[in-house]
């Protein structure tokens, strides 16, 4: 008998750093995965179970969404350790702590952010504790409504090339919340038929679909406890909702929520994920094997780190989600006709993009020569060195005006976005 945890994987990192409590206790961990020109960044999330091997994975993680992304970062993850029935003072308290106990890595080379059970508010508390400064970013509250458009236009994106309208497609969402909400909400604007969705009290399936308004008025409500209050709908565990039929299954909650025990029982086409590292290798090719094709998480789910990075530089709502469309949606396309022209699966496909974005990052890091080059090697050299130039004045012109950047003109605000996009997608979604 299959017991879960039997294939979760535990990776190497560069660095793991155990954190204890002034009493000895655990307080948590930091892991490294690599360091890349100097730096790495990942979020921090706060949970009673967390373990060493789910964030050595999660930090193993973001560097395959920076090398996929064409940023120069390695990736990095922590976990504070918090007693389910710890009350806010003692929440604080251990947040405070950590930020104290890690100050020498997030003074030097480790960008951290919010995730799991780590909003603005408690990372300003870690923040304070390592003694660094507070101020809040434009995009800081926007991660979890960039997430989700990014994961829908994978989701709609993944529909256009299988040749399914979206109107046929059903998706089941695991975790109904920041991310979760806005994500249902996407793709129910987009016509999709969103038919289950799941939190930490259980999950609802209506095959004719989850009336939307009428769960979010019960979630504000009554929290995650929603779904037992909700009526139009099947109440069943949350583990067993990721077996019932539909066209897409979003993983959006903890990490290996997949693996061999259950990835048999899935009747699912395809798997675009929310959260991070939902499928264990064994499951993974279980599925691949049954044709269910899986979108690797460093695909879908960066859209919280790139759309608050415009957001922080000066693009606009509108603006950012506009670019994160065309991004996206050139992405998948790019990464699916590649990997069929390769005959190798969507997973191994995307790493191998990640690698060759790794790989250029990596020359360009030790030669001005090579900078040059990768601004004219796909031709329309001058119009590509000018969409660079013009993102570096937008970006100046928001740092010294802040918001009246907006009126520049929009000659400047296409270019700098013609550059985020050139860079976003890169040669390597060529197919060969």
């Amino acid at each position: 008998m299959h017991n879960v945890g039997d294939d979760i994987p535990d990776f190497v990192a560069q660095l793991t750093v155990d954190v204890q409590d002034e009493d000895g206790s655990l307080l948590g961990f930091v892991a490294i995965d690599r360091v890349v020109r100097g730096s790495c960044s990942g979020g921090i999330r706060m949970a009673h179970d967390i373990s060493r091997s789910e964030v050595r994975g999660l930090a193993n993680a973001m560097s395959w969404k920076f090398a996929f992304m064409n940023l120069p970062a390695g990736g990095a993850k922590s976990g504070i350790v918090c007693p389910l029935d710890a009350d806010k003072q003692e929440q604080q308290r251990r947040l405070a702590l950590f930020g104290k106990k890690i100050a020498p890595l997030l003074r030097s080379f480790y960008a951290a952010g919010g995730d799991i059970n780590v909003g603005p508010s408690e990372l300003a508390i870690v923040k304070r504790g390592a003694g660094l400064p507070t101020r809040e970013r434009p995009g800081t509250r926007r991660g979890g409504y960039f997430t989700a458009f990014g994961v829908c236009t994978t989701i709609t994106a993944w529909l256009q090339e299988a040749g399914i309208e979206n109107s046929a497609a059903t998706a089941i969402i695991e975790g109904y919340g920041s991310i979760g909400q806005p994500l249902a909400r996407g793709l129910q604007e987009a016509g999709v038929r969103v038919i289950g969705i799941s939190t930490l009290a259980g999950g609802l399936l209506n095959p004719e679909g989850i009336n939307l308004d009428a769960l979010d008025a019960l979630k504000q409500q009554h929290g995650d406890d929603c779904v037992a209050h909700y009526t139009d709908a099947a109440q069943l565990p949350g583990a067993e909702l990721l077996l019932q039929k539909t066209t897409v299954l979003v993983p959006g909650a903890r990490p290996w929520a997949i693996h061999q025990g259950n990835a048999p029982d899935l009747q699912c086409k395809a798997i675009i994920p929310a959260s991070n590292i939902p499928v264990t290798p064994e499951a993974m090719s279980v599925l691949e094997k049954a044709g269910v094709v899986i979108v690797p998480e460093f695909v879908t789910n960066s859209g919280g780190t790139f759309g608050c990075a415009l957001i922080n530089r000066g693009f606009s709502d509108a603006a950012a989600k506009r670019l994160l469309q065309r991004v996206y949606s050139a992405r998948l396309q790019g990464l699916l006709r590649r990997a069929t022209a390769g005959n190798e699966s969507v997973r191994r496909t995307a790493e191998r993009i990640a690698d060759e974005n790794r790989e250029r990052l990596n020359k360009q890091a030790g030669s001005k020569r090579a900078i040059l080059t990768s601004i004219f090697e796909r031709g329309n050299g001058f119009r590509r060195l000018w969409s660079r130039l013009a993102l570096q004045l937008f970006t100046a012109c928001y740092g010294w005006f802040g918001n009246r950047a907006a009126r520049l003109p929009a000659a400047l605000h296409a270019a700098a976005a013609e550059a985020v996009y050139s860079r976003a997608v890169s040669k390597s979604f060529d197919p060969e």
